[in-house]
C-alpha cells in the first residue's frame, strides 16, 4: 500500500466540514497524515512540503469552488464538481476527502485509536453516503 501527504486544501475541506473548524484540528490531521508517511517510508517524509501549510477557516463550499473553479474547463473531468455545485456533490466530495485522508494516514498500528481517525469517521457517519457521486468525486484535491 502507497500513502501521500494531503494537500493544505485537503486537510482544510475536512476541517472547514467539521462544526467547530480550528487550527489545532488541521495540525492534528496533518501531524496524523505525517506520522502515517513517517511510518511506511521512514522518518522526515513529507515534513519540508508540509512546512508552509496553513489552517484556512472556509466554507466547504467556497473551498471546492476555488480549487475546482466552476467555471474551469478541467472541471469536466470530475462529474461530481460540475455546474451547479450542489449540495449534494459537496457532501460526497467531502466524503471522498476524509476516505482519502483515512487511506493515507492508516499506516500507522494504532492509527483507529487517534483522533485523526474518531474526527473522520464522525464526519462519515454525519454526511449521508451518495456511492454515483463519491465515485465521481476527486480522490485527492
Amino acid at each position: 500500500m502507497s500513502a501521500f501527504l494531503c494537500s493544505q486544501d485537503h486537510l482544510n475541506l475536512i476541517v472547514n466540514a467539521t462544526p467547530f473548524p480550528s487550527e489545532n484540528m488541521f495540525k492534528l490531521l496533518l501531524q496524523e497524515n505525517l506520522r502515517s508517511l513517517s511510518a511506511r517510508y521512514g522518518a522526515g517524509t513529507d515534513e519540508d512540503c508540509a512546512a508552509d501549510y496553513t489552517f484556512e477557516e472556509i466554507t466547504p463550499r467556497d473551498l471546492i469552488a476555488r480549487v475546482y473553479s466552476e467555471t474551469d474547463s478541467s472541471a469536466d473531468l470530475y462529474p461530481a464538481i460540475k455546474k451547479p455545485l450542489t449540495e449534494e456533490r459537496i457532501i460526497a466530495q467531502i466524503r471522498k476527502a476524509c476516505e482519502c485522508y483515512d487511506y493515507q494516514a492508516c499506516e500507522t498500528n494504532d492509527y483507529h485509536e487517534t483522533t485523526a481517525s474518531k474526527l473522520v469517521t464522525l464526519l462519515l457517519d454525519t454526511y449521508q453516503e451518495n456511492e454515483k457521486l463519491e465515485n465521481e468525486a476527486i480522490w485527492g484535491i
